[in-house]
């Protein structure tokens, strides 16, 4: 996993002043060493805004009860994923993250499908 740090706004600060006042953005990129487009972005961000700094990082996904969750699930195990989504006021990728942190498995097969497996079908590995 990558982690990016982001820049000191005293340092946005500079560079944006810099850019204003003095210079390009190409020879601001070479004297503070960053890249041309990070400083169009700040410069945008500061037009928009009216300030540097970044946005508050965004919340985790929704939590679950997870009694509540695996109660539903053995009570309706023939749903799907926007089944639960809907009855927990969620969407179907934070269900699906939910069922991962709780190692419950998704229904791989239908117990319709013509190919499925049998009961009571002797297969190579249990000779």
């Amino acid at each position: 996993m990558i982690f990016s740090m982001s820049y000191s706004i005293d340092l946005r600060k500079k560079v944006i002043e810099f850019v204003e006042t003095k210079g390009s953005a190409a020879e601001a990129a070479q004297l503070f060493n960053i890249s041309e487009r990070t400083i169009y972005n700040w410069l945008k961000k500061k037009k928009v805004n009216g300030s540097l700094e970044d946005k508050p990082p965004l919340r985790p996904w929704r939590k679950l009860s997870p009694e509540a969750l695996i109660k539903c699930v053995k009570e309706h195990s023939d749903w799907t994923l926007s089944e639960f989504a809907h009855h927990f006021n969620s969407i179907p990728s934070t269900i699906c993250e939910a069922f991962k942190r709780l190692k419950i498995t998704r229904k791989k097969r239908h117990f319709a499908t013509k190919n499925g497996m049998k009961k009571n079908e002797k297969f190579f590995w249990q000779k």
